[in-house]
């Protein structure tokens, strides 16, 4: 049987998934009408993920930790920046500030991911 915690990734997954076809969708679409109810529906969906990241931070403590970790502050070439008495960065932390590059990135088709709701 699942936890709580599977069954809001799993619903955060569909939800991604819902929003990128809402997204396609608005692109297509012909009318203003239409496309703005599309995109409207697709922030909604975001708010639905939104949501399940909350709930998920209660049950999760890993999942809040990387969460945590995501949200650190980043200088202007996108390192993180340390915030902690000890320099310890989290798990997978190195010394060398070019690890991990950039915060975010300009595909040349962005797509809605559980990252991109992050950044």
């Amino acid at each position: 049987m699942p936890s709580d915690a599977d069954l809001l990734r799993h619903v955060m997954a569909r939800e991604c998934e819902t929003v990128n076809e809402y997204l396609a969708m608005a692109e297509q679409a012909q009318s203003p009408e239409v496309k703005g109810l599309l995109l409207h529906l697709a922030y909604e969906e975001k708010e639905h993920i939104a949501v399940c990241v909350k709930e998920l931070l209660k049950l999760d403590a890993d999942h809040k930790m990387w969460m945590e970790k995501v949200h650190a502050p980043v200088d202007a070439e996108g390192r993180r920046l340390n915030t902690s008495a000890s320099g310890d960065h989290g798990p997978g932390a190195s010394s060398n500030p070019s690890v991990g590059g950039p915060v975010s990135a300009s595909p040349a088709k962005p797509q809605f991911t559980i990252g991109s709701l992050i950044r």
